[in-house]
């Protein structure tokens, strides 16, 4: 009998040590533990994401280069939000030069339950993304509590459900390489103002 309740404590322990290494690999409980743990002026942690091509990304991959971060929905009608984002990071796009260093566009969705992959797509498209630009712009999305509570607070970002719609802080955020946050912007900024930093 006792045999058997070792062994049964063993295969709990083992159970409950495989399940605590799981969640530390892109678990819920895995992300929550890298915001819950990330102070600034830390580099943001590697979080999971997918992006508009349906490949899953971590944070990470992007850190040898800057990165302006942008949050929208696409359903979003107010032209002083959403739309301006994009409007923006599409000049950011366009104004890059060869002689500034690598720079990638990141646009995350706060409406992740609707923001499929393909209507990431189509909001690309819809705002002029260059596919071509030696920038790379990327749309993701991710885990539903990620992409709408763990996200959005890394960056300050206020998120009220409203009738349907969503009331958001409008911001853009530079990333350091090594994911460090280097500068906030909310509302509008000039591409020239962003791409001065870089300089």
């Amino acid at each position: 009998m006792l045999g058997k309740l070792a062994w049964l404590g063993a295969a709990v322990l083992g159970l409950a040590l495989v399940g605590g290494w799981w969640a530390t690999r892109g678990g819920q409980a895995g992300w929550e533990a890298q915001i819950a743990g990330w102070r600034h002026p830390e580099g943001l942690p590697d979080l999971p994401l997918l992006d508009e091509n349906k490949q899953p990304f971590g944070l990470g991959s992007f850190a040898d280069r800057w990165v302006l971060v942008g949050f929208v929905y696409t359903r979003c009608g107010k032209a002083e939000a959403c739309p301006l984002t994009m409007a923006q990071m599409r000049a950011v796009q366009a104004a890059w030069s060869p002689d500034l260093p690598p720079l990638e566009l990141l646009t995350l969705t706060l409406d992740p339950e609707y923001d499929t992959p393909e209507r990431l797509v189509d909001y690309a498209e819809r705002f002029g993304r260059d596919p071509d630009s030696p920038v790379h712009w990327t749309l993701a999305t991710g885990d539903p509590q990620l992409m709408s509570d763990g996200l959005p607070a890394l960056f300050n970002i206020l998120v009220l459900p409203e009738d349907g719609a969503l009331t958001h802080t409008v911001k853009l955020a530079l990333l350091r390489p090594g994911l460090v946050l280097d500068r906030e912007w909310d509302g509008v900024v000039s591409a020239e103002e962003i791409l001065a930093r870089l300089r």
